[in-house]
């Protein structure tokens, strides 16, 4: 019943060699988990702001940073000293998904077409980089090279890139797509690549089955301290305390922004970073407050909340062969309870699972991609059940403790970042629980920065806390992660590509089948209808039957903003639909000083 011995070599293990990483990464502004993504990003480029720079305010618009700005570098493939939020208005994405309207908002691809296995993007033309170069099609060519080195999601997709002029970029596929999965996917990519700087990287790449590991390696060692964005506003300063930006002049709503300077204050820990918005020393940005700071936000602040499709997850490492033993995760996901771990976190909105399908949503969503089999699934909540698992696999318990098949004490370490309360009070509520089942554990909170630095990438721990998923349109993405982790963290968690499962799906009692993950992954990008839904169904019942990832909670996001010193825009406007609109806001000249 070791349905996995045989670890999975991961196709980043170098990284995790490095022990690159930072409290930055993913991390800006969530406030409590950190969050791929960050402040959203994007823009449309065709401003609603009203008025001009005419009667520009002395002002200064302020977020927070977890990056030391000292220190702080802007490549985004590099997790050392990583920004977040300051990414997001120094550059943008091709495209923004709105929520409201279930649709995608245009920035810098105007217009984009799917034609069989190609999709043409078309490119506004009114962008330029801070060095004055425009912001051309190769740029995004270069981009989506990196995206394929670096082996992302995306990569699945892409079998070759061509650009015909300036604003035209065409990509081949690598058959029939599944199309939201693409545009999640192509769409939503931040270009912060200018040729300029990143060609020399990816000028060999070819979208073929080459080895690109001393690619990747050279891309996530680069230290970007220089960045040339094409955003509102442009590096100007570091210092001990803040990240200062500038307004671009030549960016097309330049005139739509009243004031010169935004700069982002530097904070160790979420309760710094509460207190900002508390004593309205931040003017705006995201973050997931806990409820009592929630209810004390300044009556200025307006909010924005949305499905943000992130959630807390436990990490079962099966580098140890304990975890190697499909029976024992499923045992602990037994006795787990995911309603303690959420009630204690107290911040606003948490939503737990319903079902354990690995991947996020509500019932109805849920039932979409898995039907009425759902009801087979196996629910994790019977410690009964748990007990017997663990008799089968050998341990016995002596007492009131557990021991190993060998007759060791089974002991287990839990460790999470200490600043994120939810990870923090989450773990140590599993903590307990476990204890209280008879398995000796021990918690172990690990400050921000090396927890995210080293202990995920190096997989020092037994079961770490850590997020998964970001679906928006698809639930792939959640799927994935829940299987290997979230890939800019490269957690090293040991999950192999093949799994033992009872087939056929929702079935328990079936026969014994070999299902390869990354092979039904790979799938899943290039088919559609029926078949996409039944291919999802099938890696939900793997990871049901599996249990490499204990999901706790998913959450909403929330977005801040002062009004008594900053407009917003209308109730109707667009960027009032997207995930973290500050900075969309930002690109469209809508925030604006008030005299």
């Amino acid at each position: 019943m070791v349905d996995n011995s045989n670890g999975r070599a991961s196709r980043r293990k170098w990284l995790r060699a490095l022990g690159a990483g930072s409290a930055a990464l993913l991390a800006g502004c969530s406030g409590d988990t950190p969050e791929p993504g960050g402040q959203g990003g994007g823009s449309t480029g065709n401003g609603q702001g009203e008025g001009s720079t005419e009667n520009s305010v002395d002002q200064t618009f302020y977020n927070a940073t977890w990056a030391i700005p000292t220190q702080a570098q802007y490549n985004q493939q590099n997790p050392t000293n990583q920004t977040e939020f300051p990414n997001y208005v120094l550059f943008g994405r091709l495209a923004q998904y709105n929520q409201t309207s279930a649709e995608w908002v245009p920035h810098l691809a105007e217009e984009w077409n799917i034609s069989g296995t190609s999709v043409t993007l078309n490119l506004n033309d009114s962008f330029v980089w801070h060095d004055g170069d425009p912001v051309t099609a190769k740029d995004v060519a270069t981009k989506l090279r990196v995206e394929y080195a670096m082996e992302t999601t995306l990569a699945n997709f892409l079998s070759g890139v061509e650009v015909p002029d300036e604003t035209t970029i065409e990509i081949e596929l690598q058959g029939e797509t599944n199309r939201n999965l693409l545009y999640q996917n192509l769409l939503s990519l931040m270009i912060d690549t200018p040729t300029s700087v990143w060609g020399e990287y990816v000028s060999d790449v070819q979208f073929d089955d080459s080895d690109y590991s001393s690619v990747q390696e050279e891309i996530v060692q680069f230290s970007w301290q220089d960045p040339i964005g094409w955003g509102p506003f442009q590096l100007d300063d570091q210092t001990g305390q803040q990240i200062q930006l500038t307004k671009f002049d030549d960016h097309p709503q330049a005139d739509q922004i009243n004031f010169s300077t935004m700069a982002f204050r530097y904070v160790e820990n979420k309760q710094q970073k509460m207190q900002g918005y508390l004593s309205e020393r931040i003017s705006g940005g995201g973050m997931i407050p806990t409820k009592s700071v929630y209810d004390q936000m300044p009556s200025a602040f307006q909010n924005w909340n949305f499905n943000r499709g992130v959630g807390f997850a436990l990490h079962f490492n099966q580098n140890r062969k304990v975890f190697q033993d499909v029976r024992v995760r499923k045992a602990l996901s037994h006795v787990l309870d995911r309603g303690p771990m959420v009630e204690n976190t107290s911040i606003v909105g948490p939503k737990t699972l319903e079902f354990d399908t690995g991947f996020h949503g509500n019932k109805k969503f849920q039932r979409r991609y898995i039907g009425d089999t759902l009801n087979e699934f196996t629910l994790y909540n019977d410690t009964k059940r748990a007990t017997a698992l663990l008799k089968e696999a050998g341990f016995t318990k002596n007492g009131e403790k557990w021991t190993k098949p060998n007759g060791d004490p089974f002991q287990l370490t839990l460790k999470s970042a200490s600043g994120f309360s939810a990870w923090r009070v989450g773990t140590n509520e599993a903590t307990r629980q476990l204890n209280e089942f008879g398995i000796d554990a021990e918690f172990t909170p690990v400050q921000n920065s090396t927890y995210l630095s080293n202990t995920l990438s190096n997989g020092d721990f037994d079961i770490g806390a850590s997020f998964v998923g970001q679906q928006i349109l698809h639930p792939l993405t959640d799927l994935e992660t829940s299987f290997y982790g979230y890939p800019s963290f490269a957690p090293d968690i040991g999950t192999p590509d093949e799994f033992s499962v009872p087939m056929p799906v929702a079935n328990p009692s079936g026969s014994t089948k070999t299902v390869n993950v990354r092979d039904l992954i790979s799938r899943i990008t290039s088919t559609s209808g029926q078949k996409s839904q039944d291919l999802i169904k099938r890696l939900s019942w793997v990871y049901n039957q599996t249990m490499p990832t204990y999901v706790v909670f998913t959450s909403y996001g929330y977005s801040f903003l002062n009004t008594d010193n900053w407009t917003v825009p209308p109730e109707d406007a667009a960027t009032n639909g997207v995930s973290y609109p500050v900075a969309l806001m930002m690109h469209k000249g809508q925030v604006r000083a008030k005299q």
